[in-house]
């Protein structure tokens, strides 16, 4: 069987709706929605898809791939209008006129059994929502000939209208109403969806948790403290870290790479990947989205500058405590590396045309928040500093001898008090300044270190949404045994590269 999947949708510019993604790659549960919707489709027996995008064509096209992880046989066609997605129906071929082609929406998916809904003839059946019946879900069997009859230029809504008036007039026809209707358009059809995947209600979705109790899912890799309080049903996702005192459900998502610190409470509401909830904090009916706080039932969206800075506020002796001690281990170590050092250099400068140590400006932190009163220092290598939010790997190329040619020259930096060994990537500060607000405001009151969460946890090349997640990470879990994993960790992953 075929379908067309119209995906036209760009990233919501409504102050309500999180703006990260566009609607059909918003996550629900461990994975985008539009997944839950090609995999839904292949499990009806529907495995010859052509999607038409718009806006954000690539980056769809670029998850999507060509299909075969799924089974099934993908095509790409380019619509000029997000608001006309059915334009470039007309233009597609079919080897039978007469055949009967699935109609879908990536913004929604309808819990029925699409074969059931299946007429016998070349009849048209739209495909309705609940539980009046009356509003089309932008899902429909109908005949490929059926769009040369159809206003395929037109809104979705005249569309839909056209297609009833359609159904309408043919003598053997039905009209058909899902069941219930999956769908990201508003947070609250979002929260919606999320708490009747939870409930049971489209047994048929995958996902990668198992259930470790009745209603609680858990995915690799989640750290839960023992006070930790669970209410099913309750979806963690995979690399999250859930502090001790939280309370979670009924009817919670904690996205991939997540961490929910002490004492703060999650209930009917959502967090989406890569987020951080600060201490204390209580979520009822919303959607959290880094530091964008969505309530579904005020109907209103906050930008929570210092949202992410909840458990960060009583760090200031620690700090203080952790510099001195980096100081002493550094010096230490810049009088064993000295040797090292020297012999690199030895053997380094005949080879070299120009200078033997490369160099760059660094902000030392932590830092206010006023550029006015920011402090730089000078930090050295052996090797061609790649941009500023690179990985230690990234900077040194990879492989043990390009890690010593970055690593040797550092120590030096923390003997003096401006870099740690575990930290954050250092940044100079104009890309300090380039960052987004939470982001910068989350640097700010991290400490600089040669080791890094980012290149431990993604290797050489991080994207953006993976260097964001790993320094809220380390922001909110610092400290001496963690530091001190990530740089057996580190070690451990240069010796067998």
């Amino acid at each position: 069987m075929k379908a067309i999947v119209t995906a036209t949708s760009a990233p919501s510019s409504h102050e309500q709706s999180p703006p990260r993604w566009p609607p059909p790659l918003l996550t629900v549960l461990d994975r985008p929605f539009l997944q839950h919707v090609v995999e839904y489709l292949a499990a009806q027996g529907i495995t010859d898809i052509e999607f038409i995008l718009c806006e954000e064509a690539q980056r769809l096209r670029q998850f999507l791939e060509n299909g075969t992880r799924w089974g099934c046989s993908f095509g790409f066609h380019l619509a000029r209008d997000p608001e006309q997605p059915y334009a470039r129906c007309r233009s597609l071929s079919w080897a039978d006129p007469s055949e009967l082609i699935l109609l879908a929406d990536a913004g929604c998916l309808p819990c029925s059994d699409l074969r059931s809904l299946k007429p016998s003839g070349p009849h048209v059946v739209p495909i309705s929502a609940p539980p009046s019946g009356d509003a089309w879900t932008g899902w429909a069997w109908l005949p490929a000939h059926a769009f040369a009859a159809l206003p395929c230029e037109a809104s979705r809504k005249e569309f839909g209208e056209a297609l009833a008036v359609m159904a309408s007039s043919e003598t053997d026809t039905s009209t058909a109403t899902c069941e219930t209707l999956l769908s990201t358009e508003t947070p609250a059809h979002y929260l919606g969806t999320v708490r009747d995947i939870l409930d049971g209600q489209m047994g048929t979705l995958m996902h990668g948790g198992f259930e470790a109790d009745a209603g609680i899912w858990l995915s690799r890799n989640v750290s839960l403290h023992p006070t930790v309080a669970l209410r099913p049903p309750v979806y963690i996702a995979a690399n999250c870290r859930i502090g001790p005192g939280v309370r979670l459900g009924p009817h919670a998502v904690v996205g991939e790479g997540c961490v929910i610190e002490r004492k703060s409470s999650v209930i009917n509401s959502t967090v989406l990947p890569k987020s951080f909830v600060g201490e204390g904090l209580e979520l009822h009916h919303c959607v959290v989205d880094r530091n964008r706080l969505i309530s579904a039932s005020a109907g209103v969206a906050v930008p929570v500058e210092d949202f992410l800075l909840g458990s960060l506020a009583d760090r200031d002796l620690r700090h203080a405590v952790n510099t001195a001690v980096s100081r002493l281990t550094g010096c230490v170590a810049a009088l064993l590396a000295l040797p090292f050092v020297l012999v690199a250099a030895v053997i380094l400068k005949p080879m070299r045309r120009g200078p033997l140590l490369f160099r760059r400006t660094a902000l030392k932190l932590p830092a206010p928040p006023d550029p006015m009163h920011w402090k730089t220092f000078t930090q050295y290598s052996f090797i061609p500093f790649a941009d500023d939010s690179a990985a230690p790997e990234a900077q040194s190329g990879g492989g043990i001898l390009g890690t010593l040619l970055y690593l040797l020259p550092g120590v030096f930096s923390i003997a003096a008090g401006h870099l740690h060994f575990v930290g954050v990537p250092p940044r100079d500060p104009e890309a300090v300044e380039k960052l987004p607000g939470d982001w910068r405001d989350l640097y700010l009151h991290a400490k600089a270190g040669l080791v890094t969460e980012t290149g431990v946890l993604y290797g050489q090349t991080p994207d953006d949404d993976e260097r964001y997640s790993a320094e809220v990470m380390y922001a909110a879990t610092a400290g001496f045994r963690h530091d001190l994993r990530l740089m057996l960790a580190y070690c451990i992953s240069c010796l067998t590269r």
